[in-house]
């Protein structure tokens, strides 16, 4: 579960949201090179959302008591956005 707080409109739960606090990715570089990073994200449903979530908007999950800002947000293709965080200065 987690609470989103968009930078408009009002705050609401996710119900069913799964948070990775250290989700690992490979990301190509341009030279053939790979650099591997890691950041929390949350999986959820976009059936949830009225809009689209965007960077920028508000992550409280309660289970470690932490605020993040969403930096962006991809959609699965499949009916479901990975919200990338960044954890928010307090």
């Amino acid at each position: 579960m987690a609470d989103l707080t968009p930078r408009r409109g009002s705050a609401f739960q996710l119900s069913d949201a799964v948070f990775d606090e250290q989700y690992h990715r490979v990301v190509e570089q341009g030279d053939g090179s790979e650099v591997s990073t890691s950041t929390p994200v949350l999986g959820v449903r976009a059936s949830l959302f009225e809009q689209p979530p965007a960077q920028g908007d508000r992550v409280l999950i309660p289970s470690n008591g932490k605020t993040y800002r969403v930096a962006d947000a991809q959609a699965d293709g499949h009916g479901h956005v990975l919200l990338v965080l960044i954890e928010a200065a307090a």
